[in-house]
């Protein structure tokens, strides 16, 4: 970007901008697909970052369950995979808590 005026150089990082957005929402898009491939019933969490996973979340037969606590959907996931021997999906935005319990 040296040698470059002010215009061009806020062109090149919207570019770039562009680019890591798309390919952020493809990776989301990913993740879902491969839950609705896997026959997910549900994903337990607190509706937060990343929205998009949220957005497309929305357009399957997935049900979201709520909860008021990160740590909340952690046990009601794990209770969930115990009960039915399937996976139990959890989504959360902190990195506090799950990895603790995981």
């Amino acid at each position: 970007m040296v040698g470059l005026d002010l215009t061009e150089q806020l062109e090149d990082i919207n570019q770039h901008w562009q680019l890591l957005s798309s390919i952020i929402l493809r990776a989301w898009k990913a993740i879902v697909d491969s839950l609705v491939e896997e026959k997910s019933k549900f994903v337990f969490g607190l509706i937060a970052n990343p929205w998009e996973f949220w957005d497309y979340l929305a357009d399957t037969d997935i049900k979201p369950i709520l909860v008021r606590h990160e740590i909340s959907s952690v046990f009601m996931a794990m209770a969930h995979a115990r009960l039915t021997g399937r996976p139990g999906i959890c989504m959360n935005r902190g990195r506090e808590h799950v990895p603790r319990i995981s």
